[in-house]
Protein backbone atom coordinates (compact mmCIF):
# COMPACT_ATOMS: atom_id res chain seq x y z
CA UNK A 1 0.00 0.00 0.00
CA UNK A 2 1.29 3.70 -0.81
CA UNK A 3 0.13 6.48 0.82
CA UNK A 4 -0.10 10.16 -0.92
CA UNK A 5 -0.63 13.19 0.83
CA UNK A 6 -1.26 15.66 -1.54
CA UNK A 7 -2.45 19.68 -0.64
CA UNK A 8 -6.35 18.73 -1.12
CA UNK A 9 -6.99 15.38 0.33
CA UNK A 10 -4.83 11.72 0.47
CA UNK A 11 -4.81 8.95 -1.91
CA UNK A 12 -4.15 5.12 -1.16
CA UNK A 13 -2.86 3.22 -3.77
CA UNK A 14 -3.38 -0.39 -3.29
CA UNK A 15 -0.99 -2.91 -5.68
CA UNK A 16 -1.71 -6.77 -5.62
CA UNK A 17 1.07 -8.95 -6.79
CA UNK A 18 -1.22 -12.35 -7.79
CA UNK A 19 0.24 -15.23 -9.26
CA UNK A 20 -2.08 -15.70 -12.22
CA UNK A 21 -1.59 -19.63 -12.16
CA UNK A 22 -3.06 -19.47 -8.39
CA UNK A 23 -6.50 -17.62 -9.27
CA UNK A 24 -9.49 -20.02 -9.97
CA UNK A 25 -7.06 -22.44 -11.70
CA UNK A 26 -7.44 -26.40 -11.19
CA UNK A 27 -5.03 -28.94 -12.00
CA UNK A 28 -5.48 -29.56 -15.22
CA UNK A 29 -5.67 -26.25 -16.43
CA UNK A 30 -1.83 -25.85 -14.93
CA UNK A 31 -1.16 -29.48 -16.60
CA UNK A 32 -1.90 -27.85 -19.78
CA UNK A 33 0.07 -24.70 -19.62
CA UNK A 34 2.80 -26.60 -18.16
CA UNK A 35 2.63 -28.27 -21.50
CA UNK A 36 2.41 -25.49 -23.75
CA UNK A 37 5.10 -23.97 -21.75
CA UNK A 38 7.39 -27.21 -22.84
CA UNK A 39 6.33 -27.05 -26.44
CA UNK A 40 4.33 -23.92 -27.82
CA UNK A 41 3.41 -26.50 -30.74
CA UNK A 42 1.24 -28.82 -29.11
CA UNK A 43 -1.39 -30.01 -30.17
CA UNK A 44 -4.79 -30.72 -28.53
CA UNK A 45 -4.56 -34.53 -29.48
CA UNK A 46 -1.33 -34.50 -27.98
CA UNK A 47 -1.98 -32.68 -25.20
CA UNK A 48 -4.80 -35.29 -24.63
CA UNK A 49 -2.45 -38.04 -24.69
CA UNK A 50 0.19 -36.51 -22.17
CA UNK A 51 -2.13 -35.23 -19.62
CA UNK A 52 -4.45 -38.65 -20.30
CA UNK A 53 -7.69 -36.81 -20.73
CA UNK A 54 -9.94 -37.09 -23.25
CA UNK A 55 -9.64 -33.79 -26.18
CA UNK A 56 -13.14 -32.42 -25.45
CA UNK A 57 -11.60 -32.54 -22.00
CA UNK A 58 -8.63 -30.72 -23.19
CA UNK A 59 -10.83 -28.22 -25.59
CA UNK A 60 -13.35 -27.41 -22.87
CA UNK A 61 -10.17 -26.33 -20.34
CA UNK A 62 -8.75 -24.17 -23.73
CA UNK A 63 -11.43 -22.33 -23.74
CA UNK A 64 -11.45 -21.36 -20.60
CA UNK A 65 -8.01 -20.55 -20.85
CA UNK A 66 -8.51 -18.58 -23.45
CA UNK A 67 -11.51 -16.76 -22.59
CA UNK A 68 -9.67 -15.83 -19.39
CA UNK A 69 -6.92 -14.37 -20.88
CA UNK A 70 -4.14 -16.84 -19.41
CA UNK A 71 -3.19 -18.12 -23.33
CA UNK A 72 -3.97 -17.48 -26.70
CA UNK A 73 -3.50 -19.00 -30.07
CA UNK A 74 -1.32 -17.43 -32.91
CA UNK A 75 -1.31 -18.92 -36.56
CA UNK A 76 -3.52 -21.62 -37.64
CA UNK A 77 -4.43 -24.77 -36.11
CA UNK A 78 -2.02 -26.59 -38.35
CA UNK A 79 1.11 -24.19 -38.02
CA UNK A 80 0.47 -22.29 -35.12
CA UNK A 81 1.83 -22.19 -31.28
CA UNK A 82 0.57 -21.33 -27.95
CA UNK A 83 1.46 -18.38 -26.35
CA UNK A 84 1.23 -18.00 -22.25
CA UNK A 85 0.33 -14.33 -21.16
Amino acid sequence: MVYKNYEFGFTFIFKSNINFLNDKINNIDKLIINEIYKNKYITIPELAIKINKSEPTIHRHIDSLVSKGYIRRVGSRKTGYWVIK
